[in-house]
């Protein structure tokens, strides 16, 4: 599908871009959200640092360097008990040299380890329950599981993770092919596997069962959707106190842009990093690499 747009390229354009010019971003972007379309308006870096919400929420600070300030991105993860400082002071050249050869040292002096607990993967113990699907939210319990957790994953058969791919040939539904997808396989290594209908209370009921007795929980779907099923912070913190809950949606709960649907590209474009690698003069570029999916991960 990709080869055939390129080798079209002209033809398209010429059908989407007049039709484009018929609204301005803003317009189209509140178009989107009426329709769950993931689109965003990509700003100037300018526009970046002088929103007064992004300030608000902490996601554009303020940053010391050496006589000079600045702003920079704020810190991705919001823990809500224990809120990241906002902004600081940049490490001057070499400050940081002195504390690493310190730290080499150190790791050359430890010991070889001589016991089976020594060799304990660090998060062996650990429960997660994954109700993610795609790139970001995978990959982020996938190096949980590779450092020891036992990740569950949750996935709907009317919602699989969209990875497995879609094809109902008979061939590949007999030999479960669904199950055998290189980049599934891939994203989704060493973790365990089932499927619950959250939409029927049975399904809740058996998530719920898992969750009162594990340590985190990780999303990547929209603010709504985990609520709407019953299954929202509010609810699992009542059923497990201790339960540490990881919540990825595209632009967070605090956000304007809360209910704006999103992947890793979408999110490239609303960081204003399409107008920074483009020519001066020409349209924003995309990179296409989905920089937000594995950052957020």
């Amino acid at each position: 599908m990709g080869v055939d747009r390129l080798q079209h390229i002209g033809e398209i354009e010429g059908q989407i871009i007049p039709r484009l010019k018929q609204r301005t971003a803003q317009q189209w972007f509140a178009e989107g959200l009426r329709r769950k379309i993931p689109i965003v308006p990509v700003p100037e870096i300018g526009d970046l640092v002088a929103d007064e919400e992004k300030r608000a929420r902490g996601a554009i600070v303020p940053i010391l360097i050496g006589d000079e300030t600045g702003f920079t991105a704020g810190s991705m993860q919001r823990l809500t008990a224990t809120p990241p400082r906002r902004g600081g002071a940049v490490p001057g050249i070499g400050e940081q040299m002195l504390g690493r050869a310190h730290a080499s040292e150190a790791v050359a002096r430890v010991p070889a380890p001589e016991s089976r607990d020594a060799l304990r993967l660090p998060l062996e113990g650990v429960r997660v329950v994954d109700f993610s699907m795609g790139w970001a939210g995978p990959i982020c319990t996938r190096t949980l599981a590779d450092l020891g957790a036992d990740v569950i994953k949750i996935e709907a058969t009317q919602y699989p993770d969209w990875w497995r791919g879609v094809d109902r040939r008979p061939a590949y539904v007999l030999e479960q092919m669904y199950e055998k997808s290189v980049r599934y396989c891939i994203m989704n290594r060493n973790k365990r596997g089932i499927t619950l209908d959250l939409t029927r209370p049975q399904g809740v009921a058996l998530a719920k069962r898992l969750l009162a007795d594990a340590d985190c929980v990780v999303d990547n779907y929209s603010v709504e959707v985990l609520p709407k099923l019953g299954l929202g912070y509010e609810v699992l913190s009542k059923l497990n106190p201790k339960l540490v809950m990881m919540s990825m949606s595209a632009f967070g709960a605090g956000s304007a842009h809360r209910d704006c649907r999103a992947y890793g590209s979408t999110l490239e474009q609303g960081s204003g990093l399409p107008s920074v690698v483009s020519d001066a003069n020409g349209p924003p570029v995309m990179s296409h690499t989905a920089f937000g999916d594995a950052s957020a991960a």
